[in-house]
């Protein structure tokens, strides 16, 4: 079966670890948020 692990902090990565072990196919995964572009240097004339 392939199972997807959303997340892999310590339940995650563990989660995944132990599924796959079990002969799941598993791709674990993080999402890390976009950081807030940075303000505009320009100085306008």
């Amino acid at each position: 079966m392939k199972l997807t692990v959303s997340g892999t902090g310590y339940a995650g990565l563990v989660n995944g670890v132990c599924l796959e072990e079990m002969g799941n196919k598993v791709v674990c995964g993080k999402i890390i948020p976009r950081l807030k572009p940075p303000p505009c240097t320009c100085i306008s004339q």
